[in-house]
């Protein structure tokens, strides 16, 4: 099976799974699970989030579209019986604490920007916005 360098696959250079395995560990987020386990889980997460799917029939097809360019990061399809059942079960503790991780390494790659964040943080994925120039009139030129 060819090894396939994606965009996805570099986004894991950033993510500490060492830290995260750790984390899964003390918080016990893998202690009922059959195999799909809380790494998984993130994965088939961000999988969706950046793929812009919205259902989970939509990431369980995608998943099995791109099983063979996915498959090296431990990444494989997930009925979505499982996947709602994690999403129900499993505690979001662990992404936030993935997210401090994540924020705390930034701090220290660039120390002189400061990252704060007082209020909510929103995430607003570009592909809720559809934008058609046929729907705004452009008057007569």
């Amino acid at each position: 099976m060819p090894h396939y360098n994606t965009i996805f696959n570099q986004l894991f250079n950033f993510i500490p799974r060492h830290r995260f395995d750790k984390m899964v560990e003390s918080l016990k987020m893998n202690k009922y699970s059959k195999g799909f386990t809380a790494w998984r889980q993130f994965l088939t997460v961000l999988y969706a989030q950046i793929s812009g799917k919205d259902s989970l029939r939509e990431i369980e097809s995608g998943l099995l579209t791109h099983k063979d360019k996915l498959y090296h990061i431990g990444l494989t399809p997930v009925p979505r019986s499982t996947l709602s059942d994690a999403m129900s079960r499993r505690v979001p503790l662990i992404f936030e604490e993935l997210f401090y991780e994540i924020l705390s390494r930034a701090q220290s790659m660039a120390p002189k920007h400061n990252f704060r964040f007082e209020n909510p943080l929103y995430s607003i994925d570009s592909t809720t916005i559809d934008l058609c120039l046929n729907v705004y009139d452009r008057g007569q030129q």
